[in-house]
């Protein structure tokens, strides 16, 4: 199972190299790190950060091909994305707008902002951007678009939840303390797995209708 665009590199390189802190690195003799994903998602990756031996920050020099998406659109919760465009053109997507950038244009993606973003090449010759950002053990990513979120801590990728739950909600709150089917740990087991059941079918059912009804604006249907 894929955790990142990462996880569909074809083609690795700088995963040989070993981190070299406190020295130049001369990152136009590196080769990039080859990814794709389908016919829509693709490019290249050079992680200058782990090669130079950063531990809080991530650097990375990216490069988006022509005719391809950087990424699921997507916002962050808790890290804080910069990206500036050394060559080449693309076209962000921000939330519901489009803007066309070229070299020296530089856009910043606050933490938490609710904005959803990614970057898209129309063009004949590959884009090339530095893209730099926080790294955080507890981040989560949120994806609009196909309605799921990335819980780093937890190492997982789960549905978005159409709407929050209560704070008691699957608590035995009408079970009187030292009753004995509330303490059984089986009836525990079997009560939690009942519920989990029936929000995983809400969840997918959630999801079935949101991606209907993406298909129906997009006039897929």
């Amino acid at each position: 199972m894929k955790f990142t665009r990462r996880d569909s590199t074809f083609e690795r390189s700088s995963h040989e190299r070993t981190p070299s802190p406190n020295v130049p690195l001369a990152s136009g003799t590196l080769a990039l790190d080859r990814w794709a994903q389908g016919v829509r998602f693709g490019g290249g990756e050079l992680d200058l950060g782990a090669l130079g031996g950063a531990q809080r920050i991530g650097v990375n020099l990216v490069e988006l091909a022509p005719g391809r998406q950087s990424c699921p659109r997507h916002w962050h919760v808790k890290e804080e994305e910069h990206f500036y465009v050394l060559s080449g053109r693309c076209v962000l997507r921000s939330g519901d707008d489009r803007h066309d950038m070229g070299p020296g244009d530089y856009v910043c993606f606050p933490a938490n902002t609710g904005i959803a973003h990614a970057f898209e090449n129309p063009f004949a010759e590959p884009c090339r951007l530095l893209a730099i950002g926080n790294r955080d053990p507890d981040e989560i990513a949120v994806y609009p678009d196909s309605g799921k979120m990335k819980l780093r801590a937890l190492d997982r990728i789960v549905p978005l939840p159409p709407q929050g739950l209560d704070y008691w909600t699957g608590e035995a709150t009408e079970v009187e303390l030292g009753d004995a089917a509330g303490d059984d740990p089986r009836a525990r087991a079997a009560r939690a797995a009942e519920r989990i059941d029936r929000e995983d079918e809400a969840r997918e059912k959630q999801v079935d209708e949101d991606l209907a009804a993406m298909k129906k604006r997009l006039g897929l249907e």
